[in-house]
Order: structure tokens, then sequence, then C-alpha cells
């Protein structure tokens, strides 16, 4: 009877990672919730000075020095939030699986288990 206790204990755990670590995936996608901030790259930009070259007149190239010849290809906040939910989507997944695992113990353990012998008769 305790492996009965088992099983349910194991399942009803089970199910409930599946469930806070299922909600904690669809949260943050459906953009109710915000990701923990956990890393912080800076943007990708892109010099324009160095592309020019010698090639343009020097009145131009005083003119694009004086504005700043740097150009964000992708922002910061872009590849931050991307990574941050990439992350959070991994560590679900994984969190899901061990869920799973806990659940299927449980289900083991409350089946009954049945044994079948053949006898052989002469």
């Amino acid at each position: 009877m305790s492996e009965k206790i088992t099983g349910y204990v194991l399942l009803f755990a089970g199910i409930m990672i599946i469930l806070v670590a299922a909600l904690n995936i669809y949260l943050p996608f459906s953009g109710r919730t915000m990701v923990p901030q956990i890393f912080h790259f800076s943007g990708i930009s892109l010099d324009l000075s160095g592309l020019l070259g010698g090639a343009v007149p020097a009145q131009l190239m005083a003119q694009v020095n004086s504005n700043g010849a740097k150009t964000e290809l992708i922002s910061a906040d872009m590849i931050n939030s991307t990574a941050n939910l990439a992350l959070v989507f991994f560590l679900m997944g994984f969190l899901l699986e061990v869920g799973f695992k806990i659940a299927s113990l449980g289900v083991m353990l409350l089946r009954p288990v049945k044994v079948e012998l053949k006898s052989e008769t002469k």
C-alpha cells in the first residue's frame, strides 16, 4: 500500500512541475510577465567611415565624421531579450522533462504488476 501512496505523490508532484514550467513558458511569450535579465550584451553597430575609404571628397568625409559614422544594425535590447527568452525556454523545457520523468515513475508505481507463467504439460 505504501507504493501506491508514493506513486500518487510522485504523479501529483510531476504534474505540478509540468504545469508550473508550462505556465512559465507561456507567460513571457504572451507578454504578461518579463523574463529575468541575465544577459547584457551590447548592440551590433557598423562604422561607416571605414567603408567609405579615401575615394570620398574631404568635404563629405568631414560631414560624415561630424555626424558620427556609426550605424546600429541590431539593438542591444533585441539581442538581450531574445537571449534571455531563449534561456528561459530551454530551462523550462528541462523542467518539463524532469516533471514527465517524475510523473512516469509515479504511474509505474500505481500500475498493478501481473505476472503470468506458462506451465508446461506433458
